[in-house]
């Protein structure tokens, strides 16, 4: 089987977005020493909208200086490394400023999406990301991922595409849906299949297709079956250090009814997205599992600012399980 472990190298989005070194450098680093012997490497998605916005306003705040370095200079060593990097925007930070008074950041949420943007504006900026970020690495970034999954509701994405470079995505989360203020996209209907081609639509396939999708591995879970699994397994879980120090947009702007939407989903099916982040790194078994039985590929989907000493010791162990057919390949294998 192909595994693909991909991460979203990005700070938070709620109230506090948290720090490079917290959310980024350390988490980052101690995926990557832990996954060496196994001689893995992992596709980083980078937010080049924060990186294009640290770059826009370095010369004017010391503090935004010094994270530009930081993380520049980190991205430089983790493709020097031979991780695979590629483009990842978060629309959001284009909008957003720095408070110099508090220290923080002040991002602006009703630019979430590609599709909240001007389209000329998103054109112009989704290219100066671009250019900054390929400026740090031998090779162009040619794979793109949608911050939140939010591409769909973009419709002039395979233009966007095109005129950057971009071959190939991997917004899809399979099976999912919502329809929020922040996150919108509908993936309900994707082909039966994890890599596949398309052309002007996500959820399509193409079979000449001029773009390569990577869509992020799926199940769909009893809701009580889920939930008392999770529960047998979380008391081999032990929240140890947990890197991120940031507040998600999830917990801090979206205000949902708990009580409300457990008793609704008390007998439903959910879809879960096979992920390497905190408790939910218990599961990659099961995913692998599932996509042994279907002979797809799995694609794993990483926060570095979710990661806890506990879910890295869960993907170690997932690595030393798998046998020796087995390959843990990045997009480079599929672009060549």
């Amino acid at each position: 089987m192909k595994i693909i472990l991909t991460l979203d190298y990005e700070l938070y989005m709620g109230k506090i977005t948290g720090t490079p070194e917290n959310c980024l450098v350390k988490p980052m680093n101690a995926l990557t020493e832990a996954v060496a012997p196994y001689h893995a490497k992992f596709v980083i998605f980078v937010d080049a909208a924060y990186l294009l916005r640290l770059y826009q306003l370095k010369d004017q705040y010391p503090q935004l200086q010094k994270d530009y370095d930081t993380v520049s200079r980190h991205i430089r060593q983790l493709a020097s490394d031979g991780h695979d990097i590629q483009l990842h925007f978060h629309p959001q930070w284009i909008y957003s400023h720095w408070n110099e008074t508090e220290k923080k950041w002040c991002l602006d949420y009703t630019h979430y999406k590609l599709s909240d943007m001007e389209p000329d504006f998103a054109r112009q900026t989704f290219a100066e990301a671009k250019r900054l970020l390929d400026s740090l690495l031998p090779l162009p970034t040619k794979v793109f991922r949608a911050g939140g999954y939010c591409l769909d509701t973009y419709k002039d994405f395979p233009t966007l595409f095109k005129e950057n470079g971009i071959v190939a995505d991997s917004s899809v989360a399979r099976g999912q849906f919502r329809l929020e203020q922040f996150h919108s996209y509908d993936y309900r209907t994707v082909p039966d299949k994890t890599i596949y081609r398309f052309k002007y639509d996500l959820t399509s396939e193409e079979t000449n297709g001029p773009f390569l999708e990577f869509s992020i591995s799926s199940m769909s879970l009893s809701y009580i079956n889920f939930v008392l699994s999770l529960r047998r397994k979380l008391r081999k879980y032990k929240y140890a250090l947990h890197y991120g120090d940031g507040i998600s947009i999830g917990n801090s702007i979206e205000k949902r009814n708990s009580k409300r939407s457990v008793v609704s989903r008390l007998f439903s099916t959910i879809r879960r997205t096979a992920s390497i982040d905190g408790s939910s790194s218990m599961l990659l078994q099961d995913f692998y599992d599932k996509c042994m039985s279907d002979g797809s590929e799995l694609v794993v989907i990483g926060h570095p600012k979710e990661a806890t000493d506990t879910s890295i010791v869960n993907l170690v162990s997932f690595l030393r399980g798998l046998s020796s057919s087995d390959q843990v390949v990045t997009t480079k294998y599929y672009l060549q």
